[in-house]
């Protein structure tokens, strides 16, 4: 299992594979998702969902990741790998570590706080997943329970609602079962094992006992003939195919510097996307001494262009990202020109707190005269939650904001966000101020309507005896002051 994750010479934030707390995505096509921070392309697809008790449902799913090339599969959802050991990173963390199959690291850095020294039995991620480093187990904030086997292996999942997983290895297969009706019952799901855990059957197959009607239902993936694991077609039950081309392929015009990098994509529908590449340099430092050089950075491949067709609508996106990795605060800025007009994002990180190491984002949708139509905020709250927050903005130039300021001040006041430009660059944002009870305190007070006290209730006032109303009595006063209404 440890074969599978190398730590040597790769950068934290460009390598990292699967899905990114507090990164932007840019999706424009089913299962495609783009990352604005680090440029890398990731394709993710659910092949088969199995409904659950209590909707707690099984998917089964593969994603590729342009940073390493690599296509994976597997549940998605719970870790499918996990060590319990210590280790350090390339980050220099401590960490027990569990993956997702979306190749994503998830590493349990704290200690519970019930423990009393760094040797404990149970440690936390930032998902709040509670690694038992003795049992082998992790619990889940929804109430799974997944274990593994000694090579850290997912080998059960269990959960509140009856339902139970388990995965085992016979023979030359992985065999995943959800069972029902205390076993008598289950669905079956299997593929042929490989010697990277997560990576891609040559198929999978779903059947059940008692068998269905459906009798059963085979998924196909057809690799390069090269036996690098490059997937060229997905094929469904229903004989619905999706296709992938790299640079091993010829395609003209279509540019990539690794045999493993996908640079066209074609759905089921006949829709095409083709992606162009370009090499970016990460933090990584490759000359000795340092020195302050891209040239003397690793380098990572970066989506520069997509361009669609067929069913799809026709356009081109280009990616302008900061001129260098070390570009902090720099943004991310997204074109799209076609026969609808030219449209932008910008995706701009920025700190949370605690320095720039893991910043978040938030980007701004203009329409095709520079005017911010959306802002998407991309934060990590300290609790671990991933926020994704969608509102509608209001913009002004900083000549407009002077030339109209009580007009915006007006609407700032009955709630609207204003984003204040500066050549079309968002610098500021004002908004309202959350009321609180003293500010409705003096709202009455100026209107006439109240009186400011002048010294505190004496204690003896908690003293006085209340009158001695029943409830009957009460609710029959309420009644009359209702009926002479």
């Amino acid at each position: 299992m440890g074969s599978g994750h190398a730590f040597a010479q790769q950068d934290p934030i460009f390598s990292a594979a699967g899905f990114q707390q507090n990164h932007d995505y840019f999706s424009q096509a089913p299962g495609e998702n783009i990352d604005s921070n680090t440029g890398a392309l990731i394709l993710s697809f659910t092949d088969l969902v199995l409904p659950g008790n209590n909707g707690s449902e099984l998917r089964f799913q593969r994603t590729y990741n342009s940073s390493d090339g690599r296509w994976r599969f597997g549940l998605a959802g719970v870790p499918i790998e996990a060590l319990f050991n210590e280790i350090v990173t390339a980050g220099g963390l401590r960490a027990r570590t569990a993956w997702t199959a979306d190749g994503g690291a998830h590493y349990a850095l704290y200690p519970s706080p019930s423990c009393p020294s760094q040797d404990c039995r149970y440690f936390l991620t930032k998902e709040f997943w509670q690694f038992d480093t003795v049992a082998h187990k992790i619990y889940m904030p929804d109430g799974k329970v997944t274990s593994y086997d000694s090579a850290g292996d997912l080998s059960q999942i269990q959960d509140p609602f009856g339902n139970t997983v388990t995965i085992t290895h016979e023979g030359a297969n992985t065999v995943v079962r959800q069972y029902f009706q205390g076993g008598s019952v289950y669905r079956q799901v299997s593929w042929a094992t490989q010697q990277t855990p997560d990576s891609l059957p040559p198929s999978m197959t779903y059947s059940s006992n008692p068998p269905g009607p459906l009798g059963p239902l085979v998924w196909s993936y057809t690799t390069e003939p090269s036996g690098a694991g490059v997937l060229m077609k997905a094929i469904s039950p229903e004989n619905t195919t999706w296709q992938y081309y790299t640079n091993t392929t010829d395609l003209s015009g279509v540019v990539s510097r690794r045999g493993d990098t996908i640079t066209r994509m074609v759905t089921p529908s006949g829709g095409q996307v083709d992606y162009a590449y370009d090499d970016y340099p990460t933090t990584i430092q490759t000359c000795d001494p340092p020195q302050d050089d891209p040239a003397c950075f690793l380098k990572t491949l970066i989506v520069v262009s997509r361009t669609a067709g067929g069913t799809i609508p026709a356009g081109t996106w280009t990616y302008h990202y900061p001129p260098f990795a070390g570009g902090a605060g720099q943004p991310t800025v997204i074109n799209n020109y076609n026969n609808m007009g030219r449209k932008t994002r910008e995706s701009l990180p920025y700190c949370t707190g605690g320095g720039c190491a893991a910043p978040a984002f938030v980007s701004y949708d203009y329409d095709d005269v520079g005017r911010v139509v959306r802002e998407t905020n991309r934060s990590l709250r300290q609790d671990g939650y991933n926020g994704h927050i969608e509102v509608q903005v209001r913009t002004a130039n900083i000549a407009q904001l002077r030339d109209r300021l009580t007009h915006y001040l007006r609407e700032v006041r009955a709630g609207q966000e204003i984003v204040v430009r500066d050549r079309q660059r968002p610098i500021a944002r004002i908004v309202p101020i959350a009321p609180d009870a003293e500010s409705d305190d003096r709202e009455l007070i100026s209107a006439g309507l109240m009186r400011k006290a002048t010294q505190d209730l004496p204690s003896t006032f908690w003293r006085i005896k209340r009158s001695a109303v029943t409830v009957r009595t009460a609710a029959a006063a309420v009644s009359d002051d209702r009926a002479d209404r």
